[in-house]
């Protein structure tokens, strides 16, 4: 039976362990349900119909002796595992789950491998169970064949007993009987054998018919399968003269074999000696036998298969019997017992056993289990042994029920756990330690699952730059700087591991912040039985290492190159303390220089016989001097060839001591060449000598101490000093102070490369104290042994100096004046191409640099002009005159607008008067231009105020004439004075009458109104001389709501008949709030009210008005606290965005040429904005007319 795919049925209220069960369990391919009550666990066995293992909440069993009947009457005969909290609710469970085939009992939160261990113990006593009921149900199959048999043969033996009995009474009878008979009955002649009759039954079972049967012999109808059966038949035949019950296997014709008992006993028939023969068929009860047989061998081998089992087992198992008497045990426990088997323990109890460690378990409490049913789960306990030693034992006890539920014993094991604890406390021990070794580790180490980060080390974070966070579960893919390199190592790293169980790979690899690395990687895994598991890889940063390869690899190669080229010998020869010489070592290139072919025995006494007379017993003296002070030992001298010719060698080595001789390694060196060279070199010392003596240049060598071995001739005639003045002084002593570290820094550089160096120029100190310039040039010649020393050519560049120094200071002004200037200057070629142009007319044009100028004017200055024909004025003015005039001109900026300026150009002409360029001046006077029409303008406007004024006065005298008169006829005329009465008697009028004739005639109504006219025009022209006096009137606190009224009786006077309106046709709304004082100049506030008055009147009579509708102005003010808002509004045509947005800009304006200014708003803009810390404001569109929003501060204005 396979313990996986089996289903599982877990009822446990809490669900938290119910999933983790499931997880656990299906993870190991058992099919698992689960149910939080028994309601649906029906449901779920329903659906299922059977689930071979149950894992029960025992809480749910003892809670409701209703739900434990409902529970057992649903999953009787069920094996079961409980689940528990602790061990004291056990015993209750045992009470109440009798029912229950119990498999065993799990603790909840008890780890995977208790888990799936309790799992699959239940499913091997499930597999017991189940062939202890296969086996149990055979045997009661074979028991019922077996007594249905034995029955049959009873009955058969009745049957021939009544036979029997029938055949002493009546032949008829007995044929009767012995055709009908169901057991197979022939009569036969007892002599040979011959059939004289069968019945029926014997028929069927031969297979013959009745007929054809008689008359046969008996071998002829039925076949012995036993060769030896017919002779012991006739054997017990002759011996006891019957023969009953002889078991006998036979076959018929058709080879159907038969098992059968054989009854044969004698009758005489007609005076003929015969024989009765029945064969009573027992084939079905072989049968059975041979299948109880099969169980029997089956339930051996089950019993020996478990007891093989149980013996693997490592701990001690044994099982008790209700008795508490030992029924079974495993080898081991049988050894320690000493005994040789398990059997030789049926029977005893514990108090009989000794084992050889000391422990035996406590047989009360064998007792407790087998009376309370309730399983001893101790875990790992302590105990010591008789001898005084501690030890671990982890036991169970555990009882054994029948399937009524009853307990008939108990199964015991315990085992010793010692060494496994004490492995356990070093594991941990090594793990401590194992992990101290891993974070402090100086090497990074990482755990690698899939070539993901599992685990990792701080070293290994130091060293890619990454925290642990940000590598942990991340592919290794991020430290590898291409998919090349990651595959690469990844293969490597996989064929060591499963060919050698271990790989080293150099990888290269790429940190958080983006630097390469070379890095050694080492892994191993962590099972080396799955190298495709858990890898652990160590990573060495190996930079720095392949770095120092790399260079010794090529050091190693030059010198190799160098041995390869060593134009002399390498030799090695010693001097012994007895002062014998001999050569130990000589390169191969010494027999082709030297001409000598001797061993190295006589190499050296050949080598000293070839050698210059006049030069040997320098050689030896030069050697004894080196072997007495272990100096340096040098020697040139001359060597004779086999040929005459002599040859310059040289010799060098330093000697070294080995034991009693000095040994000394080195090189000669064939330097014939350098001597002709130095010859030569002596003979052009001496010409280049006499040249140096005669330059005019200063020529100093300095040692590597800067202290001077050599000055020329011309040190005293340039610098003033005597000759040999520098020599053993360093000549930097008198470089001055602010450019000496330039000069050392030069030299230093000099020092350090054979290249010669840059010209430097610095300042010198002259003998007379002054300081003059010197241009140098330094060269290292310290390689040089004819000349050992830094050269260093200088020469005085004063003069040059103070003249370069003037034209750069003339060139900083200039260039200074060119950035700086307010007035752009540019310079273009004949051909209009731009050449420069400083800041300020970059800026005019609207350009950022003159790259930018040249891309977008396409390298072409005529392109600025906004008219070319202006451009063709300019240059013809231009080329025509040497000296033109300023021009005013219209210009184009980058962006498109047009603006005018002032331009001066001129031809700029070389010394020959060739002409090389153009340059010009340029300025913006585009507001300059507008400010002088404004100036104008307001000149203009003044000189109409002051005519007004004049006008005024004079209008005002005549008023006045006017007032007065009309004041005094009306008193002459209408007043009850006495003056009046007798003027009118003298005149013969009568007065009264004369009052009735002028009341009837309205005289007096005409007086008034003349009086009231000539108020009102007074008034007018009061009005009008306070707002021409402009800015002479000072600032006031007044009432804005009254310079609007006085404002208005002014409009109210406003018709222009060439414009063909009447300000008094328009219908003014007045929408007044009480307004605090504003402090304001009334006079300028007035002219922005006339202003926009006016401009709205002239606006409103060009629009269409339909027949209901009027011109409209409305004036609102309101208060708002800190300042005050006065709008105007009217429905006039209204203006579009465009015109909006200019309207406050000077000069702009949308009457018609002549018509207007384009003064007014802007000159209001200024007075509200300017003038008074105010705001002005406009909206519009086309056809809902136009709102001027005017803010005044408070209380406050411009002073």
């Amino acid at each position: 039976m396979s313990l996986k795919n089996n289903s599982i049925l877990i009822i446990d209220r809490n669900k938290d362990n119910a999933r983790l069960l499931h997880s656990i369990l299906h993870g190991r391919g058992y099919i698992v349900e689960s149910a939080e009550s028994y309601t649906e666990a029906e449901i779920k066995l329903n659906e299922t119909l059977s689930s071979d293992l149950l894992l029960l909440d025992f809480s749910l069993v003892p809670g409701s002796e209703a739900a434990g009947q409902s529970i057992a009457g649903l999953m009787a005969d069920m094996p079961v595992i409980f689940l528990y909290d602790d061990d004291s609710a056990l015993a209750k469970i045992y009470k109440a789950v009798e029912w229950s085939r119990t498999c065993g009992y799990l603790k909840r939160n008890s780890g995977e491998n208790l888990v799936v261990a309790a799992v699959d113990a239940a499913f091997r006593i499930i597999l017991q169970f189940r062939q202890s009921d296969a086996r149990r149900d055979e045997l009661e199959i074979m028991s019922e064949d077996l007594q249905a048999a034995v029955e049959e043969l009873e009955e058969s033996n009745a049957e021939l007993a009544s036979a029997n009995s029938l055949l002493t009474e009546s032949e008829a009878r007995f044929h009767t009987v012995f055709q009908n008979s169901p057991i197979p009955i022939a009569i036969s002649v007892l002599k040979d054998g011959t059939y004289l009759d069968v019945n029926a039954r014997f028929v069927e079972i031969t297979g013959m018919t009745r007929e054809a049967a008689i008359g046969k012999k008996t071998s002829d109808v039925i076949r012995l399968v036993n060769p030896g059966d017919e002779s012991a038949i006739l054997r017990e035949f002759a011996d006891k003269g019957i023969i009953t019950g002889f078991p006998l296997v036979t076959e018929n014709l058709s080879g159907v074999r038969s098992h059968s008992l054989l009854s044969v006993f004698p009758v005489e028939i007609n005076n003929v000696l015969c024989a009765v023969s029945m064969l009573t068929d027992i084939s079905s009860i072989k049968c059975a036998e041979q299948k109880l047989l099969e169980k029997d061998r089956m339930l051996a081998e089950a019993n020996s298969m478990l007891n093989l089992v149980i013996d693997t087992i490592p701990g001690h198992i044994y099982w008790k019997n209700r008795n508490l008497e030992f029924s079974g045990a495993n080898m081991r426990f049988a050894r320690d017992a000493g005994f040789t088997s398990p059997d030789d323990l049926t029977g005893l109890r514990s108090e009989d056993l000794v084992l050889k460690d000391g422990f035996i378990s406590d047989e009360s409490e064998d007792i407790d289990v087998m009376n309370s049913g309730i399983p001893v789960l101790r875990g790992v306990v302590p105990y010591t042994t008789r001898g005084g030693e501690h030890r671990w034992y982890r036991k169970n006890k555990i009882p054994l029920r029948n399937t009524a539920g009853d307990t008939i014993g108990i199964l015991c094991s315990y085992d010793d756990v010692t060494q496994s604890k004490l492995n356990e406390e070093e594991l941990a021990k090594s793990r401590a330690q194992l992990q101290g070794i891993f974070d402090a580790s100086i090497v990074g180490v990482a755990l690698l699952r899939n070539r993901v980060f599992v685990k990792v080390n701080a070293a290994l974070c130091k060293t890619l730059g990454y925290t642990e966070n940000e590598l942990l579960d991340h592919d290794v893919r991020m430290i590898y700087p291409d998919d090349e390199e990651y595959k690469r190592v990844g293969i490597e790293l996989y064929r060591g591991l499963t060919e050698k169980g271990q790989a080293v790979v150099e990888a290269r690899m790429v940190t958080r912040d983006g630097r390469l690395i070379d890095t050694l990687i080492s892994s191993s895994p962590v099972d080396h039985n799955n190298p495709d598991g858990d890898i652990c890889a160590s990573l060495n940063d190996i930079t720095e290492l392949k770095k120092a390869e790399n260079e010794a690899r090529e050091k190693e190669q030059r010198l190799r190159v160098i041995a390869s080229n060593v134009p002399g010998i390498i030799y090695q020869f010693y001097a012994d303390d007895n002062g014998r010489y001999n050569v130990s070592f000589m390169s191969d290139k010494a027999p082709v220089l030297f001409g000598i072919n001797a061993s190295d025995e006589d190499f050296f006494d050949e080598f000293v016989s070839r050698m210059h007379k006049d030069d040997r017993q320098r050689f030896f003296d030069s050697i004894s001097k080196s072997v007495e002070f272990m100096s340096q030992w040098e020697f040139e001298g001359r060597f004779v060839k086999n040929s005459g010719e002599i040859m310059w060698i040289r010799a060098m080595s330093s000697p070294v001591r080995h034991k009693d001789r000095t040994v000394f390694n080195g090189v000669i060196i064939d330097v014939t060449d350098r001597k002709i060279v130095e010859e030569e070199l002596s003979r052009r010392e001496d010409r280049f000598r006499s040249m140096i003596q005669s330059a005019q240049d200063l020529i100093f060598i300095v040692d590597r101490n800067n202290l001077l071995t050599y000055e020329s001739p011309s040190v005293s005639k340039i610098l003033g000093y005597e000759e040999g003045f520098f020599i053993g002084l360093s000549p930097f002593q008198l470089v001055h102070p602010d450019d000496l570290d330039l000069v050392m820094k030069d030299m230093a550089l000099v020092y350090n490369s054979n290249n010669p160096g840059t010209p430097t120029s610095f300042r010198f100190k002259h003998s007379d104290g002054r300081w003059i310039y010197l241009e140098a040039v330094a060269s290292n010649l310290l390689s040089n042994n004819a000349v050992n020393g830094i050269v260093i050519t200088a020469r005085d560049i004063t003069e040059r100096k103070l003249a370069a120094d003037a034209l750069i200071m003339s060139e900083s002004k200039f260039r200074n004046i060119f950035e700086n200037m307010s007035v752009g200057y540019f310079r273009t070629g004949l051909d209009g191409s731009i050449l420069d142009a400083n800041p300020a007319c970059l800026k005019i044009l609207g350009f950022e640099s003159v790259e930018d100028a040249r891309k977008f004017l396409g390298n072409r200055s005529s392109n600025i002009y906004a008219d070319r024909h202006e451009w063709k004025r300019v240059r013809d003015s231009v080329m025509a005159h040497p000296d033109p005039p300023v021009m005013i001109v219209r210009f184009k900026r980058k962006n498109g607008t047009e603006f005018t300026a002032e331009l001066k150009m001129k031809i700029v002409s070389g010394i020959d008067g060739a002409r090389m360029n153009v340059e010009g001046l340029i300025e913006d006077v585009t507001q300059r231009i507008k400010t002088q029409e404004i100036l104008i303008q307001s000149e203009k406007m003044m000189t109409v105020a002051g005519l007004a004024a004049g006008m005024a006065h004079e209008i005002n005298n005549p008023l006045g004439i006017i007032m007065q008169n009309a004041e005094n006829a009306m008193h002459r005329l209408l007043d009850n004075l006495p003056g009046n009465i007798q003027a009118a008697e003298d005149a013969g009028i009568d007065f009264s009458k004369l009052a009735r004739y002028i009341g009837a005639r309205r005289i007096n109504q005409y007086l008034l109104s003349i009086k009231e006219a000539g108020a009102r025009a007074a008034r007018i022209v009061g009005n009008m001389l306070q707002f021409s006096r402009g800015t002479d009137s000072m600032f006031d606190y007044l009432d804005i709501n009254t310079v609007l009224d006085k404002t208005l009786d002014l409009a109210s006077n406003d018709y222009d008949i060439t414009r063909n309106y009447d300000f008094r046709k328009i219908k003014i709304v007045k929408r007044f709030s009480l307004l605090p004082q504003i402090r304001c100049t009334e006079s300028q506030i007035e002219q922005v009210f006339l202003n926009i008055l006016k401009n709205a009147a002239q606006a409103m009579n060009i629009k269409q008005y339909d027949s209901d509708e009027d011109p409209v102005i409305i004036i609102t003010t309101v208060d708002k606290n800190d300042f005050v808002e006065i709008t105007f509004s009217d429905n006039g045509p209204g203006m579009d965005e465009n015109t909006r947005k200019r309207i406050f800009e000077p000069f702009f304006t949308t009457k018609l040429s002549g018509s207007g200014t384009g003064l007014g708003l802007s000159v209001s803009y200024y007075i509200i904005v300017n003038g008074h810390g105010g705001t002005i404001t406009a909206e519009s569109s086309p056809g809902n007319g136009t709102s001027f929003i005017i803010t005044l501060p408070a209380g406050k204005g411009a002073e």
